[in-house]
């Protein structure tokens, strides 16, 4: 038994997810939720041309992709396995060898995680007409996405053997919108 179990401790080379299916992304609703990022007050109210201002900034952006595998069965079958005996006082129900099949399972989890970190920068031309005030706020919305998925991992190991499995997980994303600017007159 000791060189069977040798053989699952031997050195990964690589592991890839593939056919990838989510099978209820067309039902997803996504969750968006606004957020402030800048306000300014625009004043043409003593002037009797339109006026133009500009609404600028930068922030930083954060996505955040994962997939999480779990409750995920990786078994492994060994068939015909013969064990035999030189000892004569062990004797084997059929002679002096036995033949037979080992299966050995274990759950897995495993989690992947892609962050995507940038700075977005934005301007926006705001034009005010004569004798008007108004404010420019600026905003953006951050979606949230959650939904099943099934796939296939393969595990390469470093002597070249190969394992595939079928592979059923979450799929999590939290991403962010652009900047768009909206305005509202101070009466």
């Amino acid at each position: 038994m000791d060189a069977v179990t040798f053989l699952f401790m031997q050195k990964v080379e690589s592991s890839t997810l593939t056919h990838v299916q989510y099978p209820h992304i067309n039902n997803l609703s996504i969750l968006e939720k606004p957020f402030h990022i800048n306000e300014m007050k625009c004043d043409n109210k003593g002037r009797k041309v339109e006026q133009e201002f500009t609404l600028s900034g930068s922030r930083s952006v954060s996505e955040i992709h994962q997939w999480s595998l779990s409750s995920t069965r990786l078994e492994t079958r060994l068939t015909n396995i013969r064990v035999e005996s030189s000892i004569t006082s062990i004797t084997l129900p059929t002679g002096n060898s036995l033949t037979s099949n080992l299966v050995m399972s274990s759950p897995y989890y495993h989690d992947r995680e892609l962050n995507i970190n940038s700075t977005q920068n934005y301007a926006f031309n705001i034009k005010v007409p004569p004798g008007k005030e108004v404010i420019a706020t600026a905003t953006a919305y951050q979606g949230v996405i959650e939904t099943p998925y099934t796939g296939r991992l393969t595990v390469k190991l470093i002597t070249g053997r190969t394992f595939n499995y079928h592979v059923t997980g979450v799929y999590r994303s939290k991403t962010t919108s652009n900047v768009v600017v909206s305005t509202k007159d101070i009466i």
